[in-house]
């Protein structure tokens, strides 16, 4: 089962994207299983090893009631991209019952089949970060 660290700062510039990249990096490297999810609407770790534009389903769209949609990225490493829509995730889901636990129900599906995952926070305490943590 699956270890679940969540990169989170409520500050920008800070190297919270660069920290996620570069230990799911090493990990991967070691053979363990690793699946990226970035929950930041600036989608700057999605950028990272993906172009944007080819994005059809992001964490949004999982958390929305989607199947998560898993990139394959090399070898032991997956990621769930984000897109800009997340940035109005606080208001869409400010009404929903249990949304601190949104992600924690994706992800509890797919723990099964990592080692780690890491997820890359924005630059904020809302709904999304709390999402982060809780899961």
């Amino acid at each position: 089962m699956a270890k679940i660290i969540a990169i989170a700062n409520h500050k920008g510039g800070v190297a919270k994207t660069t920290s996620c990249v570069n230990i799911a990096a090493a990990l991967a490297k070691m053979g363990r299983r690793v699946l990226l999810v970035d929950v930041d609407p600036q989608a700057n770790l999605t950028s990272s090893f993906t172009d944007e534009s080819k994005i059809e389903a992001s964490i949004y769209d999982a958390m929305k009631g989607a199947p998560a949609p898993i990139m394959h990225i090399s070898e032991n490493l997956d990621l769930i991209p984000s897109h800009i829509d997340l940035a109005g995730a606080d208001m869409v889901f400010s009404n929903k019952i249990a949304r601190e636990q949104i992600l924690k129900n994706i992800l509890d599906e797919l723990k099964a089949g990592y080692d780690y995952i890491i997820i890359d926070t924005p630059p904020a305490l809302g709904l999304v970060t709390i999402n982060a943590l809780t899961a």
